[in-house]
């Protein structure tokens, strides 16, 4: 019984090995045929030729049977004549029922006036020039007197130019032109001396006096109330007030914030010199109010004030 037994496991083995080596042999089969013909197409497909027909084909053309048992026309034939060109369509007979399109509508007559439309061109009025945004300087007419005449519009004899001021149209910043230098902040400035004539320049200008407003118009006379006797008054006008100075305070502030604003001292800071309701002056600084200038604790701040006081006195 044993000996039976190991002859049927011996024999099972001996069959699976066989069937292996079949499917081995079958499946190096099929990627050798595979790789042959993948090889095939490509060197039709470099030279030009026909697609490579199937394998089905190629035994059905061993045969010489059709797709349905026939004998296969196309075996015969060449692949050449597979390949001939297509006839191209005519022309004539697809567009036979088009009509022509109409030359003459398509074409414009030109008028030959076209000299006399130049000289109308011509005899219009040119263009008016773009207005300028600012208008040049205009020197005033020299004087020979030695001291400026009020409302003359005249320069004295030995007047000399020592500031121009110029406007930037596109952001608006004001350029200061002193000699041959040109800054919009005072920390453009190079030297003491450029520094200091800007400062002596603008403590000159704060001297002008300024342009006074214009009175306002009286108000039309109302009619008063009657009167006692049955006639109605005139109310008085009411009276004009005159335009208000701007005082110590004022003045002094102009002048803080003016060099504040040029120097660029103190950044970030907020100092001003105000007018307390008493009548003295009181100073703020970053929101902080002071009744004296020794009252005040940062002693940078204290110290342009000082000068800053110290330049007021001196201009008057």
């Amino acid at each position: 019984m044993e000996g039976s037994g190991f002859s049927e496991f011996l024999s099972q083995i001996v069959g699976l090995a066989a069937i292996t080596l079949f499917v081995g042999v079958l499946w190096v089969a099929s990627l050798v045929l595979i790789f042959q013909r993948a090889a095939e197409r490509r060197r039709r497909e470099r030279a030009g030729l026909p697609v490579q027909p199937s394998v089905l084909s190629n035994l059905e053309a061993r045969l010489g049977l059709g797709a349905r048992g026939t004998a296969n026309p196309l075996a015969s034939q060449s692949p050449s004549s597979l390949n001939s060109p297509l006839p191209s369509p005519s022309l004539s007979a697809l567009t036979a029922d088009i009509p022509l399109p109409d030359l003459d509508s398509l074409t414009l007559d030109f008028p030959n006036d076209l000299p006399a439309a130049e000289e109308e061109l011509a005899a219009l009025p040119p263009p008016p020039p773009p207005r300028p945004i600012s208008e040049p300087l205009q020197v005033p007419q020299a004087s020979t007197a030695l001291n400026y005449r009020p409302g003359s519009n005249e320069l004295p004899s030995d007047a000399v130019e020592v500031m121009r001021v110029w406007r930037d149209v596109s952001d608006g910043t004001l350029i200061v032109g002193i000699k041959d230098q040109l800054f919009a902040t005072p920390a453009e400035l190079q030297g003491s001396e450029m520094a200091n004539r800007y400062r002596a320049l603008l403590q000159e200008l704060n001297r002008i006096q300024p342009i006074p407003r214009p009175a306002p118009k009286p108000t039309p006379e109302a009619l008063a109330p009657l009167n006692q006797g049955g006639r109605r008054g005139v109310a008085p006008a009411t009276p004009v007030e005159e335009a208000p100075t701007l005082g110590i305070a004022g003045e002094i502030e102009n002048l803080l914030q003016n060099k504040l604003r040029f120097t660029g001292a103190l950044p970030g800071r907020e100092v001003h010199v105000r007018l307390a309701p008493d009548g003295s002056l009181a100073i703020e600084v970053d929101g902080e109010f002071y009744k004296s200038l020794d009252d005040v604790e940062d002693g940078e701040v204290q110290q342009f004030l000082r000068q800053t006081i110290q330049e007021w006195e001196a201009s008057h």
